[in-house]
């Protein structure tokens, strides 16, 4: 008789431990879907840098010198996101000093990464 109660016991404790870790890893990916990446473009004369604020404690930076070198990084970047469901605010520092740089343009490399991810 105390063996049956001991292992009805057990079970409502794995039981209760699976209910919690179920809802540790719940919480743990909705706090992850909440997270609004920022991407942050600084143009300077001869190169274009991107930072990628996660939430860490240091960005990512990635640089390039080309306009076509831009539209890879971003389009790489908003599809690793997009795959994830995590939102991305794009914003400019130094706008204008690389020349070529478009808001229109930006939005068009935004728009397909979207469309072909949808």
């Amino acid at each position: 008789m105390m063996m049956i109660e001991t292992s009805l016991l057990q079970a409502s404790l794995i039981a209760r431990q699976k209910k919690f870790n179920l809802l540790l890893d719940f919480s743990t990916k909705l706090c992850y879907i909440y997270i609004m990446i920022t991407i942050l473009i600084t143009e300077f004369h001869s190169f274009i840098s991107v930072k990628i604020f996660e939430g860490g404690e240091f960005p990512r930076v990635r640089t390039t010198g080309l306009l076509s070198g831009l539209n890879r990084i971003l389009k790489a970047e908003l599809a690793h996101f997009k795959s994830i469901g995590v939102e991305v605010s794009i914003s400019r520092k130094g706008v204008g000093k690389f020349g070529g740089v478009k808001w229109k343009d930006l939005q068009v490399v935004a728009q397909t990464v979207w469309r072909e991810n949808a």
